[in-house]
């Protein structure tokens, strides 16, 4: 787009944004009038003579021509708020664009306007470089018919029809104003094959034509979009019916329509790949069904109007090579910079899934078996081994993997019971209520704060004995930053554990409680429980994956010597602090700063 005419289109945006018209709003005018000006710009000179309505015959007439009619794009209550005289500089810009320049100048509009609209979102391609990544991952053929069930306005697919305008699409928009600058776009691109349903493919599937036929599956779908059970058709989904949180609706949707040799990359959110339940146990059989080729862990994408970390899923019906595995990669690792989706990255990306790489920290092959009792998880930090940790702003280290690999180690799950704490929320708290709560809050300072410890009578139907505390349980934070676990010294009848601890229990015998919790507050520790975490916004350590992290075996009387110099030393320093106090308290008397001050209770 040249400068004066980007000049003149931001001047008429600026006008109609005084006039109470929103960017999609003008984005859907602008439709309008390339729409009836693509085929013959006289159009436009008369309709700047005529009547604003003018522009809805026009629009009717050359429909008329078209085998595919796009619904909603003569929007006559839009078309009413447009002052004339603006529409007017609309139709005088738009006359001297080349016909050939039409689909460059509206894809370059919606271009800008995902960038002006940053993190507020928009009805375009929420994240435009992964777009891109996708279609160069995906390479299509001319001859491939490819299927979008959340098609927006289909800028993906921009190079994609330039270069071969016959390329067969089928897709689905529920956003009206999406749908209409997708299909106007298709019609300058004069891309014929590319047809677009106005509707929600959660609530009407595809014509059943379509199914068995389509060769690639391509999609964005809204991140955590939500849905009441009861609106989900359990018939519909053939690895079973959906969590109210959608992610896997619109993959098995995806699925469906593939032939026997189909396959399709999804952007999900980082968490659609970890959740447990229902989404768990689909994930499980599509898993067992080896259709998972690769899960691809995406640097952060800038001006997107969703900051959570996102997942490449690569899925193939039929794989000719590596059966029974998935080759994970963290992308994330392939630069030092945090929003680095560039070139060199893709290609790094390509090389590594072309030849099925495995690379020290960035990707690795695993058995759908170990994913499966892993409870289905497909987060590749899972499986990628991990060297170097940032535990804090000022302690980084790395590990040695080989010398860990020679040391006898023990699985925490081999040597201690495990149990989750309580489930609890704010509304089964009582003041006077018979058992005490430990929150996360109440574990500073390597103690239990237990003086301070919400009270609750627990809840109907519910054992307590199963989250009671135990002298010699170890309590570890598995949410939110990594935090000290603590050991719980004596005993306190009546104490439960909260839903964010897990509580560890070391068998008699096998696990001394001390050196866990030294071992686990370590740097070893705690950056073999960072490699276990999962989540986006949120760490969380899972259950499982706790009972098989690696320990060393007990080390009592290290523990012990050590504990003797701490307290030691803890004694000196706690004499050093009451001498600094009386020395100050000196120091006050003699300089009379004393005698203008009293201490009171």
């Amino acid at each position: 787009m040249n400068e004066k005419i980007n000049n003149k289109l931001w001047s008429i945006a600026n006008k109609l944004r005084g006039s109470g018209v929103s960017p999609e709003q003008f984005l859907h005018v602008i439709c309008m009038v390339l729409y009836v000006g693509h085929e013959d710009k006289e159009v436009l000179r008369k309709l700047m003579l005529a009547d604003k309505e003018e522009l809805l015959t026009a629009i009717a007439k050359v429909q008329v021509d078209q085998p595919t009619k796009i619904i909603g794009l003569a929007d006559e209550d839009l078309l009413a708020a447009i002052p004339t005289n603006v529409l007017v500089e609309v139709y005088d810009l738009v006359k001297y664009l080349d016909p050939q320049e039409d689909a460059e100048f509206l894809e370059e509009l919606m271009s800008q306007m995902q960038q002006n609209a940053g993190k507020r979102g928009s009805i375009l391609d929420d994240f435009p470089q992964t777009g891109k990544l996708m279609m160069e991952l995906a390479a299509p053929t001319p001859q491939e018919k490819i299927y979008d069930p959340y098609f927006r306005t289909g800028i993906r697919y921009s190079e994609l029809l330039a270069a071969n305008p016959d390329q067969q699409i089928y897709a689905q928009e529920p956003n009206q104003l999406a749908y209409v600058a997708g299909q106007v776009r298709s019609y300058l691109r004069q891309a014929g094959n590319v047809q677009v349903l106005h509707q929600d493919v959660l609530q009407e599937k595809l014509s059943p034509k379509i199914n068995g036929v389509v060769d690639l599956t391509l999609a964005s779908p809204p991140m955590h979009r939500r849905m009441r059970p009861e609106d989900l058709d359990k018939e519909r989904y053939r690895f079973g019916k959906p969590s109210s949180i959608v992610d896997w609706a619109y993959v098995m949707s995806g699925l469906d329509v593939l032939n026997d040799t189909g396959r399709a990359i999804f952007n999900l959110s980082n968490s659609a790949v970890f959740r447990g339940n229902i989404d768990a146990e689909i994930r499980e059989k599509i898993v067992s069904a080896d259709l998972i080729e690769a899960v691809i862990a995406l640097p952060d994408e800038r001006k997107v109007a969703s900051g959570v970390p996102r997942v490449l899923v690569l899925f193939r019906m039929h794989k000719t090579s590596h059966q029974g595995q998935v080759l994970m990669i963290n992308a994330r690792h392939l630069s030092k910079k945090k929003f680095d989706f560039s070139q060199a990255v893709h290609q790094q990306i390509k090389q590594i899934l072309e030849q099925g790489q495995e690379k020290e920290g960035v990707s690795a092959w695993v058995n759908n078996e170990t994913i499966t009792k892993n409870n289905g998880i497909l987060v590749p930090d899972q499986y990628i081994e991990q060297d170097v940790f940032k535990l804090s702003p000022d302690l980084k280290i790395r590990l040695n993997r080989e010398k860990i690999g020679q040391v006898p180690m023990l699985e925490l799950g081999q040597v201690a019971e495990l149990y989750r704490g309580f489930n609890v929320t704010s509304s089964d708290e009582e003041p006077d209520g018979s058992y005490g709560l430990i929150k996360i809050s109440d574990l500073a300072g390597g103690k239990i704060n237990y003086a301070q410890l919400a009270r609750t009578n627990g809840k109907a139907n519910t054992r307590v004995e199963n989250y009671q505390v135990q002298k010699g349980d170890v309590l570890l934070p598995i949410r939110g930053e990594l935090r000290a676990a603590v050991v719980v010294t004596e005993a306190h009848p009546n104490v439960l554990l909260t839903q964010n601890i897990i509580g560890v229990r070391p068998i008699e015998g096998k696990l001394d409680s001390q050196w866990l919790v030294e071992y686990l507050n370590s740097p070893v520790g705690r950056a073999l429980l960072s490699g276990i975490s999962v989540g986006t916004m949120i760490k969380q350590i899972p259950l499982q994956q706790l009972k098989k992290l690696a320990i060393l075996p007990n080390q009592t009387q290290a523990v012990a010597d050590y504990r003797e110099k701490k307290d030691g030393l803890e004694e000196q320093l706690r004499q050093i602090q009451l001498q600094m106090e009386q020395a100050k308290n000196e120091f006050y008397q003699a300089s009379g700063i004393g005698e203008l001050f009293e201490k009171s209770n």
